[in-house]
């Protein structure tokens, strides 16, 4: 006898690594603010020692936290209706994660500086497969609730 997937467990989950997202960025908005500010002065002298390695370290920990996101997308059991969608999701916050990293990346502590393209492409990157995410997230909220 086949198991039965446990619908709100899955729910559940993808509310939680949401949640897990959200937070997260939000406590690394900060940081990714001083870099901002740095790269539209063209002067990273305004950022300090201190600023460049907390930055570097809290986004090595913010994307080391989306990519245990990502393995539990990647683990979870999911209802045979979802499949497709899941399976997209999971792709866009592979994504969302890979553009972290490249973000993660560009910030060059021991230079003090940044690679402002690099940077940018990674904006980018990870806006692409956030929409991405969302997007499949919605679709399987709205397919499973109705």
């Amino acid at each position: 006898m086949k198991k039965r997937i446990n619908v709100n467990f899955y729910i559940n989950a993808l509310n939680d690594i949401a949640q897990a997202t959200e937070e997260m960025g939000n406590s690394l908005n900060d940081h990714y603010e001083i870099m901002e500010k740095a790269i539209i002065a063209n002067d990273f002298s305004i950022v300090s020692d201190d600023e460049f390695t907390t930055t570097k370290e809290k986004f090595v920990e913010g994307t080391a936290s989306y990519q245990e996101n990502l393995s539990k997308l990647d683990d979870l059991q999911v209802p045979i209706p979802v499949l497709g969608k899941h399976k997209k999701l999971v792709s866009g916050y592979r994504t969302f994660v890979e553009g972290c990293d490249d973000m993660t990346n560009s910030i060059n502590v021991g230079k003090h500086l940044v690679e402002v393209d690099a940077f940018r492409a990674s904006e980018e990157k990870q806006d692409q497969g956030m929409t991405q995410t969302t997007d499949m997230m919605q679709r399987i909220m709205q397919q499973i609730l109705g």
